[in-house]
């Protein structure tokens, strides 16, 4: 029965059936004033300097390096995409879930002839094949599952995974993207990695800003201001991790 089931089971409480409240789905959403918050959510994930890490300076000479970033950044952008499918399907209030929509819809543009060519997940196919990886053969490494794993228990509540997406990702890929980015120039200048590069660095400040108007508009109290600081925390902490990891997994192979 439905009602056993694990979609069932999540999607309930978001779903406002036992709390019922028509102003929580209809209301117009106030989409005009940033919680202070925001500053210092963004303030730490300035302070973690991403485009600092020690991986950027191996990966400017060592092409094996920006292969395996480059195969376990495929396993992360489609399963990141999904999560943030998930998370905007847990926002009641429509206006809010509207706002949040052109996220979704720059990770995924359209779909022409079958293939979604503009979408980040197939950019990042085609930067996978001018690399000469073979796409049968990667997998998640144990790292980046538990980087994944981190953003999606973040789901479980919803500014906390507002805060994951947003500034522990969104925020932080301008940056690391654009380290990335200088790596390839320099190491591997004849790669097609300018489409998903420069699709993420050009879109997800937009995105960012998208995310913390809806943030903005779902904290009603302290409680919920913590909750996204924490969400902010938690992505920012675990995307630093997930680079120490990455440089100790090329320096032992």
């Amino acid at each position: 029965m439905i009602s056993n089931s694990k979609a069932w089971d999540y999607l309930r409480p978001h779903l406002g059936l036992d709390s019922w409240s028509f102003g929580d789905f209809f209301d117009p959403a106030d989409l005009d004033r940033l919680h202070a918050v925001i500053v210092t959510a963004s303030s730490y994930q300035m302070e973690a300097h991403i485009e600092r890490h020690e991986f950027f300076d191996i990966a400017i000479r060592n092409r094996e390096a920006l292969r395996v970033w480059a195969a376990q950044e495929a396993v992360v952008t489609n399963a990141f995409s999904q999560i943030l499918l998930q998370t905007c399907a847990q926002i009641r209030n429509v206006h809010l879930r509207a706002a949040f929509m052109p996220v979704i819809a720059g990770e995924h543009h359209v779909v022409r002839k079958g293939i979604a060519e503009h979408s980040h997940p197939w950019l990042l196919r085609r930067l996978c094949l001018s690399l000469e990886l073979e796409p049968e053969k990667i997998k998640p490494l144990p790292f980046t599952v538990t980087f994944i794993e981190v953003l999606s228990k973040s789901t479980r509540n919803t500014l906390i995974a507002l805060g994951a997406l947003g500034v522990g990702n969104e925020r932080m890929l301008p940056p690391e993207y654009t380290a990335v980015k200088k790596c390839f120039e320099v190491a591997w200048p004849d790669s097609d990695y300018q489409g998903f590069l420069d699709a993420n660095i050009a879109e997800d400040e937009t995105h960012t800003q998208i995310i913390e108007v809806v943030a903005s508009g779902l904290i009603k109290n302290d409680e919920d201001a913590q909750d996204f600081l924490l969400g902010a925390k938690l992505g920012v902490d675990a995307r630093v991790a997930y680079y120490n990891q990455l440089v100790d997994y090329i320096e032992r192979n």
